[in-house]
């Protein structure tokens, strides 16, 4: 009976369509202004042994990737993360990460609220205790009745208020702490791929399809992560040795679709974490099939060089066919 109610399930997954198959990530974010949805793609393909040209060794074939994707709203942009950028990224993220731990993490700091909640708003990224040691009062009152404004539409509120009445409540040798505990500072970039267009993407004005991504960080912010992506169409000129020239000043403006959304360092690492990890385990699950291929590959090389001797040299190497493999030896 198990067996085949086991059958019957089966046989309705193979029914299934899957909407978006390749999802592996994502992220809804609740704005004013609407929602803000992130979705991180895996596509990986295997190389093959093909073409003259093949490097089963690669394992990767040359379209795998992961795609990012935002959606502001109605509106939509995305772009390719290539594979060889996963590693790096993981590594920035992490050191990031380190940053943020090691910055106002002393062993004497209280385990209170006012040292651990960080604010939103024009005070975003700080604690209310390093803005009471800053002696910042005023900023701390007006903070808490713009907080209490807003509590019944957003009740995360609550806990910066509470944390704001916590720190009224600190010692004198607490707030001497709180001097030392200035939050993580500083800004930068952790990919940008700059613009990539798609040439085989070509509107009838000849303008192909363009997409750039960033990845940057303020670790001042309390989603100090930023992701951007920006769609467009602008004319692409292709020189002779590949390369691609897109004519930014030429570009459709009324085309261009520009999405940004922010991440805790959490989630930005969560998503570094996966783009490393999947990589490596494609890649392990692959290689030793990879590798027979270039080892059947390179057996069948030299078994055709073999034969080629054996026979005499043919076509464009004909005429430098040594002396002993001539029909009536040295001319």
């Amino acid at each position: 009976m198990s067996y085949m109610i086991s059958l019957r399930k089966e046989k309705i997954m193979a029914n299934v369509i899957l909407s978006n198959p390749a999802e592996a990530m994502s992220s809804v974010m609740k704005t004013k202004s609407g929602t803000k949805v992130l979705s991180l793609e895996a596509y990986f393909g295997q190389e093959k042994a093909d073409t003259e040209k093949s490097k089963p060794m690669k394992v990767f074939d040359h379209f795998s990737r992961f795609k990012i994707s935002v959606v502001n709203n109605k509106d939509y942009a995305w772009g390719n993360i290539p594979l060889s950028d996963a590693g790096p990224v993981y590594e920035r993220t992490m050191e990031l990460i380190r940053r943020s731990l090691d910055a106002g993490q002393g062993s004497d700091v209280p385990d209170r609220p006012a040292f651990k909640v960080k604010l939103t708003g024009r005070l975003a990224g700080k604690t209310p205790a390093e803005l009471l040691a800053a002696g910042q009062k005023d900023a701390l009152n007006d903070q808490y009745k713009w907080l209490a404004q807003n509590a019944e539409k957003y009740p995360r509120n609550r806990e910066q208020m509470a944390a704001i009445k916590d720190a009224a409540a600190l010692t004198d040798e607490e707030l001497a702490l709180a001097k030392g505990t200035s939050g993580p500072s500083g800004s930068g970039v952790l990919l940008d791929i700059g613009c990539r267009p798609l040439v085989r993407n070509k509107r009838s004005d000849g303008k192909c399809f363009c997409y750039e991504m960033k990845v940057s960080y303020d670790l001042g912010k309390s989603y100090p992560i930023e992701v951007m992506t920006v769609n467009y169409y602008a004319p692409v000129i292709v020189r002779e040795n590949g390369a691609f020239n897109v004519k930014l000043s030429e570009k459709d403006t009324a085309s261009e679709k520009r999405c940004v959304i922010n991440l805790s360092l959490e989630e930005g690492a969560n998503y570094a974490e996966y783009m490393k990890m999947s990589k490596e385990a494609f890649f392990n699950a692959n290689f030793m099939s990879s590798l027979k291929l270039a080892s059947d590959a390179a057996y069948e090389a030299r078994k055709t060089y073999a034969e080629s001797k054996a026979e005499g040299f043919v076509g464009a190497d004909a005429k430098n066919t040594p002396p002993e493999l001539l029909p009536f030896g040295e001319q």
